[in-house]
This record gives structure tokens, C-alpha cells and sequence, in this order.
């Protein structure tokens, strides 16, 4: 059976990588995916709303719908966000929850008349929004006759032991210092693992940390007709990613255990212009386009490892020194395109359609990393590919004041055909609530959404994949007031 372009790119990287904490498609897709950013009342149509406009999410979907404010507007929005998240491997399941409370968006906006007989007014404004919540823990367990220490040993093949931790001081090393890779050959330079038979297979993921943006925008009404608007992002990142990957083997056997925990902690800041228009064809009928650029991010990464073993009635511990990377990520562009229907005082009808091409991610060092990333950029290229979304949302309004809305999305995986992992559409839907008189307007929204992805305990060409299925619930309260 014919190895995938992905089992051979990351088995590569894997082995032939030299001893530093490599980026890779994960991290890639992890700043480069983000969900919407948005006020309960556009989560409640599941973020179709870029031809609507007057809602914060504005700033971060089409800022042109700052320019159909009329008054001056001030909101803020609590979210809860939880994620159920269960694993498989070798038949075994665990699921687990983690959930937090914490600050969804907050945003102002300016409205101010002209002099101009056909500039109605302008706009303008800043917010803050969350568009990712990485707080997630799930373990992974099972058995298997493989070992990670295999994956060590391949990487050590040629370098003579004293010189082993100096060169791979984050991994094959100290895998060497704590007994779990011995040398099987004259020269010491030919490396097998101490560690033999059936394991049980145990890795712990915790995560925690979040991405936001911070939005400045300004934009302006042409006749009642036309209106258009554009923006500054900036992003920050936040993220740590603690795993504990332990394998025990039968209580008469050499090496009884073996471990390999790994701690990362990565921060960011990123920018990205957006812009956008909505025209009014009807009076019923607002049409429109947006355009994001790619987002350029300056990532940092410190990181660290540790191997332990038992072996007879000893234990060993060995930990690598700290690396510092820095590195720069190229996220790709987005486009939307989206029509509204507005049904007098009874309602909307919503959709939009967005679309993003990952194969443009890239990923460059930084300062005094002088890592090219040319095989991750050529990995991208390979099992990423151009996604598209869609997005229905409905409002509609009971007793004057009182609104219910629903929304569904479906859009496609970032990865391609070609990558040996789970690329499966993702499917969301919501519901939400308001209440909006004059001056007053609280909201209230649910959005929930499943992905599957596949997880690889050590290198693919050894190990059989993992599934873990995230299921992403936020709940999120906004109140605000209009002058």
C-alpha cells in the first residue's frame, strides 16, 4: 500500500530534524483557525451577518456594517466556553471536560454627521473580541507493541554517546541519559530501544490560553446606499500545551517505564488590514464583500523536555535546556461575500460565504533562528488546501421588542485528500434571544460545533493515529446601550 505525501513528509521531520522544537502543521492551523468573532445577537445566526452591519461583529466581519450605525453604540458580552473532548486509540476511550468564563468582546462606536450632501456620516470605533479559546484537557490511552524510543534511536543513528546529549539535547538525548535507547554496536554509534514487547501507552495534553483581536475602524455613509469601511487588527496569543507521555511495560522486564514530557509556552502578536462594502440594492436588500489580509504574526516559543525511566530498582530523570524560537507566521487571506433580507420590522434573513487558502501558510524565522522551515512550507503546500464556508442565519421579531434567531454553518477541513488525518466538513449551529427598545439591548446566544481530528502519539510512520473528537459549546451574554 502506497505511504501517504503526509506519513512521508512528517516522518521526515520527525527523524532527520535537528534537536530543536520544530513548528509544524498543528501550530500552523491553530493561529491560523480562528472562530468568529461575535455579539450574541450575530452568534445567534452563526455569524451570518456581514451584510447586516450595526452589531460589533462589524469590526472583525465587514467593518462597511459600522457605517449603518445611527447612534452612538457601547456593548460588552460575557462567554462561557467548554470543550468535551474524547479520545480512541487501539480501541480505548476517554472524554473530558474543561470549561471557562470570561470576557467575549467589548467595542465602541462613534457615529457623527457631515457637512457633505452625500457622506451621510462616518463611523468609527474600536473593539476587542476573543477568537480563540484553547483551554482544553484529554488524555490518550491504550496499548501497542511500538515505542517512542524507536523514533529516539532512528534520530541518534551516527553520533558517538558522549556527543549525544550536546546534539539532541530535547530528545534522542536525553532518551540516552535515562536508559531508554542503548547502543548496539562496537562503535557506539548504532542505537536500538531498551524497551521491548507490549506497552501500555499513556499521554496527558493540557492546554490553556486564548487569541484575541484589538480592532480600529473607520467607515462612512454614501447616500444611504453605499456603505463602506475598513479596519486594523491586531491579534495577541496566548498558549501553553503541557504532555506527560508515559509507557509501562510488564514488571519483569529490564525497563519497566519510560517518559517523555514535553512543556511549551508560545506568544504572539499579528496584524491584518480588513475592508469591506454592503450596498442597499433594495430597501430589503443589502449585498456584500469584505477582504482580509493575510494576518502576519511574530510567534515565540519556549520549550523544554524531560525523560524519565525505571529501570530495575533505579530511576533516572533527565531534562533538556530551555529554547527560546521566534519565528514568523504568514496566515492566509479571507473573502466574503454575503446578501441579507430584511422583512420590514419582522425579521432577517441572512447567508454568507467566506473562503481561505491554506496552502498559502508559511512559516519563517525570526532574529536569531535561522531555521528556513522549507520542509514545513512544503508540507503546507501538500495537505492543506482553499476552504470554503457557509453560513444561514434568521431573526425574527416578537411583540416589538423581543427577538429569537437561529443559524446554522458547514464548512470544509482545512486539510486536503492528501493528508492521512480526519478532514471531515464541520458542522455548527445556534440559537439565541434579545430584547432591544431604544436605548437598551441585552442578547443571548448559543453556538456549538464538532471537530474531528487525528492525533499522533510519536511519529506516524510507528504508531497507529488517535481520534479525538472536540465538541465546542460557548454561551455568551451581551448587554449594551445606544446615545
Amino acid at each position: 500500500m502506497k505511504t501517504s505525501i503526509y506519513l512521508q513528509l512528517i516522518a521526515m521531520l520527525c527523524i532527520a530534524a535537528h534537536d530543536v522544537h520544530s513548528q509544524n502543521e498543528v501550530e500552523a492551523l491553530r493561529y491560523s483557525t480562528c472562530d468568529p468573532a461575535l455579539s450574541a445577537r450575530s452568534m445567534g445566526m452563526n455569524g451570518a451577518y456581514s451584510a447586516v452591519g450595526v452589531d460589533m461583529s462589524s469590526f472583525f466581519c465587514n467593518p462597511a456594517g459600522l457605517a449603518v450605525y445611527k447612534r452612538t453604540n457601547i456593548e460588552g458580552a460575557l462567554e462561557h466556553n467548554s470543550h468535551l473532548t474524547e479520545s480512541t486509540y487501539t480501541g480505548e476511550s476517554h472524554k473530558e471536560l474543561k470549561s471557562r468564563l470570561s470576557i467575549g468582546n467589548a467595542g465602541f462606536v462613534a457615529v457623527r454627521g457631515t457637512r457633505s450632501p452625500h457622506w451621510k456620516n462616518i463611523s468609527y470605533g474600536i473593539a476587542f473580541a476573543k477568537t480563540n479559546n484553547f483551554y482544553q484537557n484529554f488524555t490518550i490511552e491504550g496499548k501497542a507493541e511500538t515505542t517512542i524510543m524507536q523514533q529516539f534511536a532512528w534520530q541518534a543513528q551516527g553520533i558517538a554517546p558522549a556527543d549525544l546529549y550536546n546534539t539532541y539535547s530535547f530528545t534522542a538525548g536525553p532518551a540516552y541519559e535515562v536508559y531508554g535507547i542503548d547502543p548496539a554496536d562496537e562503535a557506539g554509534t548504532y542505537y536500538v530501544p531498551a524497551t521491548f514487547g507490549l506497552a501500555h501507552q499513556t499521554k496527558r495534553i493540557q492546554r490553556e490560553g486564548r487569541q484575541n483581536e484589538t480592532s480600529f475602524a473607520l467607515a462612512g455613509n454614501l447616500e444611504d446606499r453605499i456603505f463602506i469601511g475598513g479596519s486594523l487588527n491586531i491579534t495577541g496569543i496566548y498558549f501553553t500545551e503541557l504532555t506527560n507521555y508515559t509507557e509501562s511495560y510488564a514488571s519483569d522486564a529490564r525497563v519497566s517505564s519510560v517518559s517523555f514530557n514535553e512543556d511549551l509556552t508560545t506568544s504572539g502578536t499579528g496584524f491584518a488590514a480588513h475592508v469591506g462594502i454592503i450596498y442597499k440594492a433594495k430597501d430589503w436588500l443589502r449585498i456584500s464583500a469584505s477582504h482580509q489580509t493575510k494576518t502576519a504574526t511574530y510567534l515565540q516559543d519556549i520549550y523544554s523536555s524531560k525523560a524519565l525511566s525505571e529501570v530495575g530498582i533505579d530511576s533516572y530523570a533527565s531534562e533538556s535546556p530551555q529554547l527560546n524560537s521566534d519565528y514568523s507566521l504568514r496566515s492566509p487571506a479571507k473573502s466574503t461575500f454575503g446578501a441579507a433580507g430584511i422583512v420590514g420590522k419582522y425579521g432577517i434573513v441572512s447567508i454568507d460565504y467566506e473562503t481561505a487558502d491554506y496552502t498559502r501558510i508559511r512559516m519563517k524565522g525570526t532574529d536569531a533562528n535561522t531555521y528556513d522551515y522549507k520542509a514545513e512550507n512544503q508540507l503546507y503546500q501538500q495537505i492543506f488546501r482553499r476552504t470554503n464556508q457557509l453560513r444561514i442565519g434568521i431573526e425574527s421579531r416578537i411583540l416589538s421588542t423581543y427577538y429569537v434567531r437561529a443559524g446554522y454553518g458547514i464548512q470544509q477541513h482545512p486539510f486536503s485528500d492528501e493528508a492521512a488525518a480526519i478532514h471531515a466538513a464541520i458542522n455548527s449551529w445556534s440559537v439565541g434571544v434579545g430584547y432591544r427598545d431604544d436605548h437598551f439591548f441585552a442578547d443571548m446566544a448559543l453556538r456549538s460545533y464538532k471537530v474531528a481530528s487525528t492525533y499522533y502519539l510519536y511519529d506516524p510512520a510507528l504508531v497507529q493515529p488517535a481520534t479525538v473528537n472536540d465538541r465546542a459549546t460557548k454561551v455568551m451574554l451581551s448587554v449594551g446601550f445606544r446615545f
